[in-house]
């Protein structure tokens, strides 16, 4: 019996071998990035090699010999000193490889390949309209985020206290709704929020190879956490205010999912919201101790009593010595 499940295991072991070794495994490029012009039309960015010229080639054999590939130079993707050096997709490629897998090779004029059967995916290009849409976030939907809510929540013996927290002020014209997603300490959440923190502080990269990386990266979470439009969740802030949530701790984050429309038009945005809690007592008035009033010990008022004691006493005397001579002149 032992010897059987020995066996049965064996056999598992190899045949998971067998389909892992048979199973092509494709990963995302990390070497290129494309742009998509039109249907038939790319633009395709070489890590590290923006700013070199160098020749492409495209093939639907990986293992094709590099002595059967047809090579042609690069182009640039604008005129003027920024321009990039880019191999490009226009309709004749288009037409010629892309029906199926394609992959690229590129080389420097020395000879030096710098890709070598890259596969090319056009069907997850981005579009220039979308690397705007994506360093354009945060800044879509006007709001102030500078602004605090003091709200009164309790007031003990005249002593009133005054908790202060996070909030985000919509400054948009048109009906803005909202909802927040709390960010986790890891995952998508927290990758997310960091991106948005990065956008907000203008870092989108330091090319354009790493802009349409990052564009790309944001976008797909961004997609990914965004509720739908008709979700129910979607709230309208109260006085154009969005406050963290009730039960948020000092330096929770929280993602603004923001929703605008006017004119026919609907506008997303994200902010983020960090949430903190101040609390600042206010004496309003006195406690009470007794039945004096408060100013009974000012020493003024004693030395006003003095003095009118001292001519009550002044007064009596003199009374009495008037009448004492009145009685002996009698």
């Amino acid at each position: 019996m032992k010897n059987k499940k020995i066996k049965w295991v064996l056999a598992t072991l190899t045949i998971a071998i067998i389909l892992l070794i048979a199973t092509p495994i494709f990963a995302a490029s990390e070497n290129v990035q494309v742009v998509k012009k039109s249907d038939t039309d790319y633009l395709i960015y070489l890590k590290g090699s923006l700013n070199e010229e160098f020749e492409f080639a495209f093939s639907n054999d990986k293992e094709i010999s590099k002595d059967e590939l047809v090579f042609q130079n690069s182009a640039k993707d604008m005129q003027g000193e920024e321009a990039n050096s880019i191999a490009y997709v226009d309709s004749e490629l288009y037409g010629t490889y892309f029906s199926k897998d394609a992959y690229l090779w590129a080389r420097t004029s020395d000879g030096k390949y710098i890709v070598e059967a890259e596969s090319v995916d056009l069907k997850s290009a981005l579009t220039e309209n979308d690397i705007e849409t994506a360093n354009s976030m945060t800044k879509r939907i006007s709001v102030d985020t500078k602004q605090i809510y003091e709200k009164p929540v309790e007031n003990v013996d005249g002593v009133k206290i005054t908790k202060t927290v996070g909030k985000v002020v919509v400054t948009e014209e048109g009906k803005t709704a909202y909802q927040l997603i709390k960010v986790e300490e890891t995952g998508e959440t927290a990758e997310f929020a960091k991106m948005i923190n990065d956008l907000a502080a203008g870092k989108t990269g330091e090319n354009y190879y790493e802009e349409i990386e990052i564009s790309k990266e944001f976008l797909d979470l961004y997609n990914k956490l965004l509720p739908a439009y008709g979700d129910k969740k979607w709230a309208e802030p109260t006085n154009n205010e969005i406050l963290q949530p009730e039960e948020a701790k000092e330096n929770d984050e929280y993602i603004i999912f923001l929703k605008n429309e006017q004119n026919g038009k609907t506008t997303y945005d994200v902010q983020l919201l960090k949430s903190f809690e101040d609390y600042k007592p206010e004496v309003i008035s006195e406690k009470v101790v007794s039945k004096l009033p408060v100013t009974a010990d000012d020493p003024t008022l004693f030395i006003i009593l003095g003095i009118l004691v001292v001519a009550i006493v002044v007064v009596v005397i003199a009374k009495i010595f008037v009448n004492k001579n009145e009685k002996m002149g009698e």
